[in-house]
């Protein structure tokens, strides 16, 4: 990967984080930390879940009888029901591990 792509990523990566750290802050158990920037990432996650689901279904009608076109939106679709399912499990993950860090 080159350089410029990395960086590209840490810049994105962290422009996507600052706002849960931000929120975050104000919290002083790491537990409340940690749940505040998961459910941020989490809700991305499942936001681009969600346009995964219209762009398949777009890429889909818009194959017109294509059959390279319609495996690759049934692909699209699979993942993106993949990305949201592996979402729902970290939503999951994170209650739990919330649960046994804080003695409940």
């Amino acid at each position: 990967m080159p350089k410029t792509s990395r960086i590209k990523y840490l810049l994105g990566l962290i422009i996507l984080i600052f706002p849960a750290v931000v929120l975050a802050a104000t919290e002083h158990p790491l537990v409340d930390i940690l749940t505040k920037i998961l459910s941020w990432l989490l809700g991305i996650f499942g936001s681009l879940g969600l346009i995964g689901f219209v762009v398949s279904g777009i890429l889909y009608l818009t194959a017109a009888g294509d059959q390279e076109r319609i495996e690759r939106a049934k692909k699209s679709f699979t993942y993106s029901i993949l990305g949201v399912l592996i979402g729902l499990m970290g939503i999951i993950i994170i209650k739990v591990i919330e649960a046994r860090l804080s003695g409940q």
